[in-house]
């Protein structure tokens, strides 16, 4: 009875699922195109095309010797600062032990100079901050792991912050993402979570996956949906189709 009751389960199971054809092209699952954000000379390049890179590493530099020495000067102006504040609050905390024997305008001096020197290293932090700035912004660090396709800089090019100009496009190495497409007439069958049974064109191998995002817009030029499914390991640009197995 109960091999019975299994087999009429199964059966009523694969009766309501149902099996959408779906087209697919292979994109990158992270894709960036990154650009200096200040102007000058590219001065270094430190990666090429299919050179594989770690979010935060450096990607390209330009000539900054002049920011260098400015933050350097600026570095120098709140190491003077802080010195100076350091005399003041002496001062000022010695007054203050004595202010009952001393006249209220000779007070009035030390804490205007030790407010003076405070308000000093607070305007010399934020100058050390910009300057740091411009020099961070004249170098091109990678936004996450991921592989160089493309790099449309060379050392000497100008580059201008009015006017970004692509340095590399990045993509992730590994991980990849199945653009799906399929007719507008099953907007409501499928649903994030169904099986995406598919091939890549050229190869046998049938390969499964999951739908993890549908998108909200149908497309009325071709009256087709999307959705993403999420692998790795697969050519960028290889296309392919299977069907996405309703629940």
């Amino acid at each position: 009875m109960r091999k019975l009751l299994l087999v009429l389960a199964l059966f009523f199971v694969n009766v309501q699922a149902e099996n959408i054809y779906a087209t697919f092209n292979v994109t990158p699952a992270k894709s960036a195109d990154v650009a200096f954000y200040a102007s000058g000379v590219v001065d270094k390049l430190y990666v090429d095309i299919n050179s594989k890179v770690k979010k935060g590493q450096k990607l390209g530099t330009l000539q900054n010797n002049d920011l260098q020495a400015s933050l350097e000067m600026a570095k120098a102006s709140l190491k003077d600062a802080k010195i100076a504040l350091e005399f003041s609050k002496r001062d000022y905390e010695r007054e203050q032990k004595v202010q009952h024997l001393v006249d209220e305008a000779t007070f009035d001096r030390f804490r205007q100079t030790y407010e003076r020197a405070t308000a000093g290293v607070v305007n010399a932090q934020a100058n050390v901050k910009y300057k740091q700035s411009l020099v961070d912004n004249s170098i091109l660090y990678a936004p996450f792991d991921g592989i160089i396709t493309d790099k449309k800089v060379e050392v000497g090019d100008v580059v201008s912050s009015m006017i970004l100009k692509t340095a590399f496009t990045i993509q992730s190495s590994s991980s990849r993402k199945l653009l799906l497409e399929f007719d507008q007439t099953n907007w409501k069958k499928v649903r994030i979570g169904d099986t995406f049974r598919y091939k890549i064109d050229g190869d046998t191998k049938e390969h499964i996956g999951q739908i993890s995002k549908i998108y909200s817009v149908s497309n009325t030029a071709n009256r087709k949906m999307k959705a993403e499914v999420m692998a790795n390991d697969i050519m960028v640009g290889l296309y392919g189709d299977g069907n996405i197995i309703t629940k």
